[in-house]
């Protein structure tokens, strides 16, 4: 999965509008994000809505399938949580096995870390990290310019990462 600057300052804002609760969403292959409403109550908790998850499947049969699902963990580290795997499990296989999971960390509603994540079946009990974390302190003069900077570094460091162990 190759990301762009821009890209992630989508998934940014968009972690930050729904902070303190959970965001998420969807990327398909070409990048273009698809954020979706969280229709779990609960803060701590995602849940697409049954016309996303009809997205989800009907894309893959596109020339630009959804590959990444995306949310974020507010106030909370960018580790997958067993109510994310169950989450997972719930798409099924093997579309399960296809999909990019990626968690954002987001620290007083600012993004501070994406860890992307595998799972490789129904019945497996974690995530396996999928190649590159990128970290990022706030912006370090306040400003977004400085921001999208350091993010643009970043991303092309995970990307050279992802292409020098590409199977």
């Amino acid at each position: 999965m190759n990301l762009t600057a821009s890209t992630l300052a989508e998934l940014c804002d968009h972690a930050a509008a729904e902070y303190p609760r959970e965001c998420c969403g969807m990327i398909h292959q070409s990048g273009r994000v698809r954020p979706c409403r969280n229709i779990d109550p609960r803060p701590d908790r995602f849940e697409f809505s049954a016309d996303d998850v009809l997205v989800l499947f009907e894309s893959q049969s596109t020339a630009d399938p959804i590959t990444t699902i995306y949310h974020s963990h507010p106030d909370a580290p960018a580790i997958s949580s067993l109510a994310d795997l169950s989450g997972a499990r719930a798409i099924g296989e093997p579309l399960l096995m296809r999909l990019t999971w990626l968690i954002i960390e987001c620290r007083r509603g600012c993004p501070v870390r994406w860890v992307s994540y595998l799972c490789h079946s129904r019945a497996a009990a974690r995530f396996d990290q999928a190649g590159f974390a990128i970290r990022l302190g706030p912006p370090a003069v306040g400003t977004t310019a400085v921001f999208h900077k350091e993010m643009g570094v970043e991303i092309q460091r995970a990307n050279r990462f992802n292409a020098s162990h590409a199977g």
